[in-house]
């Protein structure tokens, strides 16, 4: 049997809705949701990426569609000549994902915080709805002129607050915005809907502010949206990846010698976990993840109950090129555009993910590791540089960008007396 969610195959009599017990534990343990193609229920398991399954009176064949593609093998720092053209097919490869995404016969906006990815997209679309930009033998179609809306989702709490970042695209974009606050009550209120949606467990109750966005973008009307997801995975926005392009540099001689001058003058901000890049993992030890969860609360791991993620296909390339098709092919990525799909779809809404055009994420992934990480507070250089004079400056320069998340102690902490009187 198939379908597109979990729930529709719990309807059928023959499913078994027993746990995964291995998936169950590591989650209680680690906080980890990377899985592979498994789910929390033992009998269900997830359609492989990029896989086609041909069932016939002969069996079944499975084929892969979308090979590995070929990674980045250049761990140098200094810029080279041909930068500046990698730089420009870059920005004409993401403005062209645009323009194909833009495609609607129906309403369409952009999920947009305050950060460089949404805000790529909301500046690129705007400008092609002007015909400010123009793409080589595209002609512009008439609805790409028509109001773009913009969703936000904001929260008042020093350091999450992306309000003002916010204003600046719509006002250099002229945008409309459209905005929902979500508070505890809300919270609370709309769990039930989000739970049911996801089927499964989730990471973060950035999930939460999501579900909203989703749903103000419902009331107005919007049957498309365009977001940012999969930049940072491919041009490596985290703050975990510059201590892996530090690694995978000095681990080759002809660039050790850079590295050793990066970390000087960075005074080793890295340490331990960079210590620990060094030895060429590319996930953190759980030893060292400090949400674990007593044994004598979640179990004991048996040997039958353990967890491995596959790893993903991949051709040579540098450990930070290694890193990012890791957590675009397995580990972070997959979950995000689950947790996307199931909040979108609950509201009848179409999420598209520009940044993830196969020409774009190919690409990206041959891009040097100097055009993504040049330090611990640079990183997507090549985004940054293409999408000079599109996006405003106020964007571009901050580095005090944070994942996308609401206040969620704060929530938990008030929701806390209103679970313990049910």
């Amino acid at each position: 049997a198939f379908a597109s969610e979990i729930k529709a195959l719990r309807t059928l009599p023959w499913v078994s809705a027993d746990p995964d017990l291995g998936v169950a534990r590591t989650y209680l343990s680690d906080g980890s949701l990377a899985r592979g193609n498994r789910t929390f229920f033992r009998d269900i398991q997830c359609f492989p990426a990029a896989h086609s399954l041909l069932i016939s009176a002969g069996g079944r064949r499975w084929d892969c569609y979308w090979p590995a593609p070929a990674l980045a093998t250049d761990t140098s720092f200094r810029r080279q000549p041909g930068d500046d053209d990698r730089i420009e097919e870059f920005k004409s490869l993401l403005i062209d994902a645009v323009a194909l995404q833009l495609r609607s016969d129906v309403a369409i906006g952009s999920c947009l915080s305050g950060g460089l990815d949404s805000s790529s997209i909301v500046s690129v679309a705007a400008g092609l709805r002007s015909s400010n930009l123009l793409v080589a033998g595209r002609r512009h179609r008439e609805r790409e002129a028509n109001p773009h809306l913009a969703f936000f989702a904001q929260f008042r709490e020093a350091g999450i607050d992306e309000r003002p970042y916010v204003d600046a695209v719509v006002a250099a974009t002229g945008v409309e915005l459209h905005t929902t606050t979500p508070d505890t009550d809300l919270f609370l209120e709309s769990l039930p809907g989000i739970l049911y949606a996801q089927d499964e467990p989730f990471g973060s109750t950035s999930i939460v502010a999501q579900y909203h966005v989703m749903r103000i973008a419902h009331e107005a009307g919007v049957k498309v949206l365009l977001d940012g997801q999969g930049a940072d995975e491919l041009l490596g926005g985290y703050v975990r990846y510059p201590a892996m392009r530090l690694a995978g540099a000095l681990r080759n001689p002809r660039t050790a010698w850079q590295a050793g001058r990066v970390m000087v003058a960075e005074r080793g901000p890295f340490r331990a976990p960079f210590g620990y890049m060094v030895i060429g993992s590319r996930r953190m030890p759980a030893r060292l993840n400090r949400r674990r969860m007593p044994s004598a609360w979640i179990g004991r791991a048996e040997n039958s109950l353990g967890q491995s993620i596959e790893e993903p296909r991949s051709e040579p390339g540098t450990l930070l090129a290694k890193k990012l098709w890791f957590d675009v092919a397995a580990d972070n990525l997959p979950d995000l555009l689950r947790y996307e799909d199931r909040n979108s779809m609950a509201f009848g809404i179409e999420a598209r993910v520009p940044f993830l055009d196969h020409r774009l994420a190919e690409a990206s992934l041959l891009l040097p590791d100097r055009l993504k990480i040049a330090g611990r507070n640079q990183r997507k250089i090549v985004l940054k540089e293409a999408m000079q004079g599109i996006v405003p400056n106020e964007v571009l320069s901050r580095r005090d960008k944070v994942a996308f998340q609401p206040p969620e102690k704060r929530w938990l902490a008030e929701a806390t007396p209103v679970w313990r009187r049910l």
